[in-house]
C-alpha cells in the first residue's frame, strides 16, 4: 500500500474541483472517532460547530459527540479541517 503521505492523498483523495469535499466514513467504533479526534485537534486547525452550545470553537469536544450519539439527537456538528 502507498504511504498516504499529503502529496498523494492532495492528488487522490483532495483534489480541487471547485466544490469542498464531504468525506463519509462508515463501519467504524466510537474508539476510532476518538482516536481520529484527538488526532486532528493535536495537528491540524480546526473549526467545529458545537450544536449544543450553538457556538464555533478551536477545538473537537468528543465528549460531546458521544452525548448527542448517546442522546439519539438528530443533532450534528459540523467540523473544518484545514489541512493545507
Amino acid at each position: 500500500m502507498k504511504d498516504l503521505d499529503w502529496k498523494y492523498l492532495k492528488k487522490t483523495v483532495y483534489f480541487w474541483d471547485g466544490s469542498w469535499r464531504d468525506i463519509y466514513v462508515q463501519n467504524i467504533s466510537a474508539t476510532d472517532w476518538s482516536k481520529w479526534t484527538e488526532f486532528v485537534n493535536e495537528n491540524y486547525r480546526i473549526d467545529w460547530h458545537n450544536e449544543i452550545t450553538g457556538k464555533d470553537e478551536l477545538k473537537i469536544d468528543f465528549d460531546v459527540i458521544l452525548e448527542c450519539w448517546k442522546s439519539g439527537h438528530d443533532q450534528y456538528s459540523t467540523a473544518k479541517v484545514f489541512i493545507d
